[in-house]
């Protein structure tokens, strides 16, 4: 049986996820093959988030959001990316105003006010 230029082709997306498997097991990594339902890929985390799946390797690579690994692919919690976003959340004006007023309130009370 001769092995032809297209097989092989419509064969290497095959090949390629069993020798990142075999990496995986050489190098002591256990990777999944199908995730659990709150954790996504680079490419559902980049939806989610609305951002390019490039603007996501970018803030994994600078640890700007949290992210699992395994051998070369990112995993991502959907729980911790809504958290990421809920802290990156802005005060409104009126909420700014209201701690300040907390604040300054406090440190008059301990005598710290000039």
């Amino acid at each position: 049986m001769s092995y032809t230029f297209e097989r092989m082709v419509q064969d290497f997306p095959e090949l390629l996820t069993r020798l990142e498997r075999v990496e995986g097991l050489l190098f002591g990594e256990v990777c999944v093959t199908k995730l659990p339902k709150d954790m996504m890929n680079v490419t559902e985390a980049a939806e989610y988030l609305t951002l390019s799946i490039a603007t996501v390797y970018t803030k994994a690579s600078k640890k700007e959001i949290p992210y699992s690994k395994c051998g070369k692919r990112l995993y991502f919690s959907r729980l911790e990316l809504s958290e990421f976003i809920r802290v990156g959340r802005q005060l409104t004006n009126e909420e700014i105003k209201q701690q300040t007023i907390s604040h300054a309130g406090i440190l008059m009370m301990k005598g710290c006010s000039k």
